[in-house]
C-alpha cells in the first residue's frame, strides 16, 4: 500500500533503524504474555521468533485491528478498552446463551422419553385372565407446561 501512494523513500531514510525502549517490569510483564501467546501461535508471526519481530508483530496489529478501523476513529482509549472488553463479553454470553440452549433441548428430550416410558409401564399384570392394567401417568400436560415453554 505505501508503495501505491508514492512516498519520498527520504522519509523512511531520515527516520532512525533502531527504536530504544525502555525496558521495565511492566513492560517485560507485557512482553511475556505477548510472547507466551505467540508460543502457542507460531503461525501468526512466522519463522522469526525474536523480540523485533514481537514488537513488529504487535504494531502491526495494533495498527491493522484499530487504528484503521473506521469505526474506532473518535474513540478515547478508555472508550476503545471497553468496546474491546465489551466484545469478550459478548463472545462469552453467546458461548453461554448456546450452552442453555443445548441443555434446555436435552432437557426437552430426557422429559419427552419419561413421559412416553410413563405411558407403558404397566401398574400391574393379571397372570390368570391376562389382562394389563396401566396407572394413570404421574406425569400430565401441565407438567409440560411450566414457564411458558411447552416441551
Amino acid at each position: 500500500m505505501l508503495q501505491d501512494l508514492n512516498i519520498d523513500t527520504a522519509i523512511y531514510q531520515k527516520q532512525p533503524k533502531l527504536i530504544s525502549l525502555r525496558h521495565s517490569d511492566s513492560e517485560e510483564w507485557y512482553f511475556q504474555q505477548l510472547f507466551h501467546w505467540l508460543d502457542r501461535h507460531p503461525e501468526a508471526i512466522g519463522t522469526k521468533f525474536n523480540r523485533s519481530e514481537i514488537y513488529r508483530f504487535a504494531l502491526h496489529f495494533f495498527v491493522e485491528n484499530i487504528a484503521l478501523n473506521a469505526a474506532n476513529a473518535k474513540l478515547k482509549y478508555g472508550e476503545l478498552t471497553q468496546k474491546v472488553n465489551a466484545l469478550a463479553l459478548k463472545r462469552e454470553h453467546a458461548k453461554l446463551e448456546a450452552q442453555l440452549a443445548n441443555m434446555e433441548n436435552l432437557l426437552r428430550f430426557l422429559t419427552t422419553l419419561q413421559y412416553r416410558q410413563l405411558e407403558y409401564i404397566p401398574e400391574k399384570i393379571n397372570l390368570q385372565n391376562r389382562l394389563v392394567d396401566y396407572s394413570i401417568n404421574p406425569i400430565n400436560e401441565t407438567e409440560f407446561q411450566q414457564f411458558g415453554a411447552p416441551t
